[in-house]
This record gives C-alpha cells, sequence and structure tokens, in this order.
C-alpha cells in the first residue's frame, strides 16, 4: 500500500482534490524510487467517475508520464478494491462498533497494517484474469 487518505466528513472527492491525490502518489513513489527501479510509469486503473475523466485530471496524468487503463463504465469486476480488499474488510470490522470518524480512521490504518505486501499483490495478479473475463462478456458482470 503506497498511499490512502481520508475525506472530512461532508467533503465530496472532485477533480481538484482528485490531482492533488494524484500528485501525492507521485511522490510517495518518487520517494520509494518506484520510477526509477522499474523504468516504467505507474499504470492506474481507475474508474469512470467524473472527477477522474475531467479535462484538468487528464491533463495532470499526462504530466505525471501515467498509463491509464480503459475502465469499462460500470463495471466493479474490475476495481481490485470491490472484488478484493473491501471484502476481507468487511470480515475484519464485522461487529466492531464505531464511536466517531477517529474510531473508523483507526480500524482502515489497522486493517491495511495488518495485511502482507502479498495480499495486495493478490489483488492486482487477479485483475489480469478478471479483464480476460470482462473481455469475453463484453464488459457485462461476470461474477
Amino acid at each position: 500500500m503506497v498511499h490512502y487518505s481520508f475525506l472530512p466528513n461532508g467533503q465530496t472527492v472532485t477533480s481538484e482534490s482528485y490531482r492533488r491525490e494524484l500528485q501525492v502518489v507521485q511522490e510517495k513513489l518518487a520517494r520509494i524510487r518506484y520510477v526509477t527501479a522499474t523504468r516504467k510509469p505507474p499504470i492506474l486503473l481507475h474508474d469512470n467517475a467524473r472527477p477522474h475523466v475531467s479535462r484538468d485530471t487528464i491533463q495532470k496524468l499526462r504530466q505525471l508520464n501515467w498509463e491509464v487503463l480503459p475502465h469499462p463504465a460500470y463495471s466493479p469486476d474490475l476495481a481490485p478494491s470491490d472484488y478484493h480488499m473491501f471484502s476481507h474488510m468487511d470480515r475484519f470490522i464485522k461487529e466492531k462498533q464505531f464511536h466517531n470518524q477517529d474510531m473508523v480512521e483507526n480500524a482502515v490504518r489497522e486493517f491495511f497494517e495488518s495485511r502482507t505486501p502479498e495480499f495486495f499483490a493478490k489483488g492486482i495478479y487477479d485483475l489480469v484474469d478478471r479483464w480476460e473475463k470482462c473481455l469475453d462478456c463484453n464488459g457485462d458482470y461476470f461474477d
């Protein structure tokens, strides 16, 4: 896990906030020397939400020199967070009670810290098979 963040209550993701997050990820990748070690730009898979496909975001991604995988509309089958991470997180927080935002954020941090690099890698590696299934189904749901 390279980066995650929490939105303050009542805030939504905007094109501007999304671009700031992309810059933070770029800076963190530079600190761990990801790009120089792999000699390849990051590959980003994000959905078609407005902040992700805005002109300003596309310009930012070009500036960062990131490759963006196409994502069929309404296809949660391809989001590793949906098919891999959230199901495990759901089991992790099952029957816990949260009385405030700090408790939620601490539980999420605890979940991420309890996962191995192999856990996250599996979610990404599974994407290859899911991508092929999606193509075979012409972008329809399959799981």
